[in-house]
């Protein structure tokens, strides 16, 4: 949580919103940029769901996500506002894999 949040935000925006989109929207026409750029990043995140099944959801939900980062970067011409937006959907995502073993270990919450 301490250094992912912070770190793939900014890092998956660039790769997927700044650089891969802006290159795929000069040479493609700009619906099938979005659409690759955002399938990809879809399909990058396949492997963080717990089971087959899931994946499909996983699939579709972080494509929608990369549709409308796409948008939103491309109308705004910045991608500050979708890192700020994924750092803290990262953030809330993943701070209960520390916060529970913590307060377990702190006798708060049963074991």
């Amino acid at each position: 949580m301490i250094t992912f949040a912070p770190l793939n935000a900014p890092a998956e925006e660039a790769v997927y919103r700044g650089y891969a989109l802006s290159r795929l929207s000069g040479i493609w026409p700009r619906s099938l940029a979005i659409a690759a750029c955002s399938v990809v990043f879809g399909l990058q995140h396949a492997f963080f769901a717990p089971t087959v099944d899931a994946m499909i959801v996983y699939v579709v939900a972080f494509t929608v996500w990369g549709i409308g980062s796409s948008l939103i970067a491309q109308k705004q011409k910045r991608l500050m506002p979708i890192a700020i937006a994924h750092f803290v959907v990262n953030l809330m995502t993943s701070s209960p894999a520390v916060i529970f073993p913590a307060l377990q270990v702190a006798g708060v919450i049963p074991a």
